[in-house]
C-alpha cells in the first residue's frame, strides 16, 4: 500500500519577472484567508482527535474539510516560494480545477486510537525536520527571486530542491492533523510500502549455494 498523501508539483521554466519582484506583496491576500482557514482547521482537529478516540475513525466530512486546507495552504506556500507562477484559487480548490499545485488524501478505514492519544508528543521529531527543511525553503527561494529576476526561468535543479521541503510540509500537517494513516512520515515514495511487511521479515534465509 502506498503512502495516503498524494502531492503533485508541476514544473514550468518561465517565470514572469514582475510577478516575481511583487511576489511577497501578491501573497498577502491569501494570509488573511489563509490565518482563518487555519483556525478553524486547528478547532476540527482537535474535535477530530476526540472523534478517533471514540470511534477509531475520521469523520468523513472533517476529513474533506482538513483535506481542503491542507491544499489551499499548499498552494499558497509553493507560490509564494516562487515554486509556480500562477496565482492561487482562493479556498480549497479541487484535484481537477487544473491548478499546478495539487494535494490529495485517501481517507483511512482506521485510525490508531493509541497513536491518536499520543500524536501531539509523537510528531515532535517530525516538526523539528518540517523546520529545518521550512529554512532550507526560504533560503532558495531568496535564490530564486534573483535568478527569476535576471532570467526569467526557474532552473529545474532550484525546483526539486525546493520541491523536497513543501513534499514534506503535506505529510507532516497530514499527520499532525490526523489525516494519515498511523505511518509515520519520513520520506517514503508516495507509490511503494514504507516498510517491508513483517511476514517478510519472517521467512528463512535461501540455503547457500552448493559447491
Amino acid at each position: 500500500m502506498g503512502y495516503p498523501i498524494h502531492t503533485r508539483l508541476e514544473y514550468h521554466e518561465r517565470a514572469s519577472r514582475l510577478t516575481t519582484f511583487f511576489r511577497i506583496f501578491m501573497v498577502i491576500p491569501h494570509l488573511f484567508v489563509l490565518i482563518f482557514y487555519a483556525i478553524a482547521a486547528t478547532v476540527l482537529s482537535f474535535i477530530a482527535w476526540f472523534a478517533i478516540l471514540f470511534t477509531g475513525r475520521y469523520p468523513e466530512g472533517m476529513f474533506g474539510f482538513q483535506t481542503g486546507y491542507l491544499r489551499y495552504a499548499t498552494r499558497v506556500r509553493c507560490y509564494a516560494s516562487l515554486l509556480t507562477d500562477q496565482f492561487p484559487p482562493f479556498g480549497a480548490g479541487s484535484p481537477d480545477d487544473g491548478y499546478p499545485i495539487q494535494v490529495t488524501a485517501e481517507l483511512p478505514e482506521h485510525l490508531s486510537r493509541l497513536t491518536t492519544f499520543f500524536r501531539y508528543i509523537l510528531q515532535y521529531p517530525a516538526y523539528l525536520v518540517q523546520l529545518a527543511l521550512s529554512f532550507l525553503e526560504s533560503l532558495m527561494a531568496i535564490v530564486a527571486w534573483f535568478v527569476i529576476l535576471v532570467t526569467g526561468r526557474v532552473p529545474r535543479s532550484i525546483f526539486e530542491i525546493m520541491e523536497l521541503p513543501q513534499r514534506y510540509y503535506v505529510r507532516y500537517t497530514a499527520y499532525a492533523q490526523l489525516l494519515t494513516t498511523d505511518r509515520y512520515p519520513w520520506f517514503q515514495p508516495e507509490d511503494e510500502p514504507d516498510d517491508v511487511p513483517s511476514a517478510e521479515w519472517n521467512q528463512p534465509l535461501p540455503p547457500p549455494p552448493s559447491a
